[in-house]
């Protein structure tokens, strides 16, 4: 770089922020020589100034740019190439905080020639994450995002840095994971980070990545997990009133809000991030508010309001270089110009959003604007085209679906396609081997049927003889324990073994439970991945379609009961340790009928909730929240139609549920039995019903509640009524 471009690229960076208020850069200049007066060396005055910036980087920018102006003229005059990069990173992390995106990137390349100019592998370490997190924020170029931080990494551990730079890269990496949906890698590289920095009481930074942890729980569907970790973010950014990590909580909120139907509270959390943001200057974190409302007005057919927020949020994206933001809110104007009938308009924002997304790989950008750009062209008579956007949309759906999926599942699944194109070229050009190529299809189908049921079978009957086998095991080993302990007690020494012994059966009858368990989940995952896969092969044969259906109810049921005897064989090895925390009590129960609602639709069903007032309680919320879940599945699974009511009611000692269903029945022997009692009760059916209630009694006792039921009082039906005491245990 020749001496020119660095003065013209430093004039281009720096100068700007003076030409408005140039008397006080004039003031805080004399000061500033005053200061540098004490320094002899210009590395000295360079590392002063670069320092000073560095303080004053968020709380008075146009000081610190001032800073950085003085300290890169005195490193070009005498050629610090070291301490220049460290001056141009400290500007581009200043626009980084300003969110202009083009500066910072102009700053960052800058520093990085300094840095290897100077074979400076600690500045490089330092320089490389934040150009891996300028590629993430900014063009959102993930490849390129993933090079530089790994490359980072690899430097911070060769050269021993310190744990809290290691943390911060860490979290780069996890940001980067998520946003390319490998969800598992990125809570791995987040709690690695999460780790460092509680042990180092680095609560400012912690608040952040609690909330980023609870955005991957939204995107898997943990919604317990998700809220957990946004009240923690929440907690810690009001008491450190961290407002700017505060917002970025609130914006979270409004996701976890839409994806629960919950537009009026979305909205309310949305405003509020909007005043900090506004208040913060911070122009990335605005726009992306407006996009959160640009969709909950889409959904509310709200399109005036669309139109002035898309302008908005457009405008801040085209000024911070937001490329993955910017193609969002060109699909989101193209939505709203197809759905009020403006096609001229919607088409020319939908392409200029595809153009983006194709260009960077946004393919769940890509595929809405593949729809709707072929609902455009069907509406408009354009056949053709329409016909040729529907294929790129099934192409990018396959391929959205090919990365999520595992490397088996992808192999069947390309196996599959290229199977299906051969056929379909085969019968263009051959209408006479039509038949023979159908046959061959159907016998092939076939075959993966009767191995599929061979499979369930099997995994049923290995599920119940195992668990059925340990149960015998355990009362064996009980006796066996009783008896030998009478004997052992004689000497201190005999006694001890006997603890000893008695721990690692325990131990042993844990790991074999568990184990089991993972063992079936990968066979059962495997069944459904590959019924998916046939039933898409298989739509229009309603025969088979049919059994592959019951094919997927069946896994269901089983992954089901995994889990209840999972959670079954917990509780009674007493492994469960309460948990008491202050929740909403009837906040919690509407979440949870708000998960079946839609399952009880499609049953003709319904579920209302009759609650009094609020009701504060001080319990295991998790433990509360799995035994209503697993009471309230059952009956949504066994019930025909009908109302359910959920009433939630409260005394001066208890907490109470009660729930009513018109259309469901149950053999009071079946409910009042027990594993352990069951051939004796003359009951050798064990289903998902039995299981379910089964559990559901073992968790309410766990919490030293009950649950009992009695016949309704329309004389139809049941009503199950569960109790919870007010003093947690």
């Amino acid at each position: 770089m020749s001496l020119t471009n660095k003065i013209l690229t430093t004039i281009l960076i720096i100068v700007g922020p003076f030409i408005i208020n140039s008397s006080y850069a004039e003031i805080d200049s004399d000061s500033l020589n005053i200061a540098l007066s004490k320094y002899k060396t210009p590395q000295d005055k360079v590392n002063y100034l670069n320092e000073t910036a560095r303080k004053f980087s968020k709380t008075d920018t146009t000081f610190s740019f001032l800073c950085l102006k003085k300290a890169i003229s005195i490193g070009l005059q005498n050629e610090l190439n070291s301490n220049l990069g460290d001056s141009y990173r400290n500007l581009g992390n200043i626009y980084t905080y300003l969110g202009k995106g083009n500066q910072t990137k102009e700053s960052y390349n800058t520093s990085y020639e300094y840095y290897t100019l100077s074979n400076d592998s600690i500045g490089l370490a330092k320089i490389t994450n934040n150009l891996g997190m300028y590629y993430l924020r900014w063009p959102n170029d993930y490849s390129k995002s993933l090079l530089f931080l790994e490359r980072s990494l690899y430097l911070k551990k060769t050269l021993k840095s310190e744990e809290l730079s290691l943390s911060i890269t860490y979290f780069n990496l996890g940001n980067v994971h998520l946003l390319l949906n490998n969800y598992i890698k990125s809570l791995k590289f987040f709690f690695k980070s999460l780790e460092i920095l509680e042990s180092s009481n680095e609560y400012g930074k912690i608040s952040d990545l609690q909330n980023h942890i609870a955005q991957v729980y939204i995107e898997i569907g943990e919604i317990n997990k998700a809220r957990k970790y946004l009240n923690l973010s929440k907690k810690l950014s009001e008491k450190l009133e961290n407002k700017t990590e505060l917002a970025n909580n609130y914006l979270l909120f409004s996701n976890l809000y839409f994806d629960l139907n919950k537009l009026d509270s979305a909205l309310i959390v949305l405003k509020q991030a909007e005043v900090i943001f506004n208040d913060k200057d911070i122009l990335l974190g605005l726009g992306r508010v407006y996009n959160n409302y640009i969709y909950i007005y889409i959904k509310q057919n709200k399109f005036d309001k669309v139109f002035v927020y898309t302008n908005l949020a457009q405008n801040i994206f085209l000024e911070t270089g937001s490329i993955f933001d910017l193609s969002k809110t060109y699909n989101n104007l193209g939505i709203a110009y197809y759905k009020t009938g403006d096609n001229k308009q919607s088409r020319e924002y939908l392409n200029k959003s595809q153009s983006i997304s194709q260009k960077y790989g946004y393919l769940d950008i890509t595929l809405k604007n593949f729809q709707y750009l072929a609902e455009l062209n069907y509406l408009e008579k354009k056949y053709k085209d329409a016909y040729s956007n529907f294929i790129y949309y099934s192409d990018t759906r396959d391929s959205i679906f090919s990365i999520k999926k595992s490397k088996i599942a992808s192999d069947i699944e390309d196996k599959y396609a290229i199977n299906k194109k051969e056929i379909e070229l085969e019968l263009l050009s051959q209408e006479k081997q039509k038949a023979e190529l159908e046959r061959d299809r159907n016998k092939t189908t076939s075959n993966y049927l009767m191995l599929i049921i061979i499979l369930v079978l099997i995994v049923l009957s290995l599920l119940f003889y195992l668990y059925y086998s340990n149960r015998r095991l355990n009362e064996t080993l009980e006796e066996l324990v009783q008896e030998r302990t009478k004997e052992l007690k004689k000497t201190n020494k005999l006694l001890a073994n006997s603890k000893k012994n008695e721990e690692d059966v325990s131990r042993i009858k844990s790991d074999l439970l568990k184990n089991i368990s993972e063992s079936l989940k990968t066979p059962i995952s495997e069944i459904q991945n590959l019924v998916k896969i046939l039933k898409g092969e298989n739509e229009e044969n309603d025969v088979l379609y049919e059994q592959l259906e019951l094919i997927t109810s069946s896994t269901y049921r089983l992954n089901a009961i995994i889990k209840s005897i999972t959670e079954l064989y917990s509780l009674e090895e007493k492994k469960k340790t309460l948990v008491n925390e202050e929740f909403e009590f009837d906040e919690l129960i509407i979440e949870v009928v708000d998960n079946y609602r839609t399952l009880a639709h499609a049953r003709d069903l319904e579920i209302n909730v009759e609650s009094d007032s609020p009701m504060t309680f001080n319990h295991d919320m998790e433990l509360i929240s799995n035994a209503f879940d697993h009471l309230l599945k059952t009956v949504v699974d066994y019930a025909s139609k009908g109302e359910i009511i959920v009433k939630l009611l409260q005394s001066d000692s208890d907490k109470i549920i009660e729930m009513c269903s018109s259309n469901f029945n149950i053999n009071k022997r079946v409910f009042n039995n027990d594993l352990s009692t069951n051939a004796d009760s003359g009951i050798y059916q064990i289903d998902r019903m039995f299981i379910n209630l089964y559990v559901t009694k073992k968790m309410v006792n766990k919490m030293g509640g009950n649950i009992h039921w009695e016949s309704s009082n329309s004389g139809e039906g049941i009503k199950f009524i569960m109790n919870f005491p007010n003093t947690a245990i």
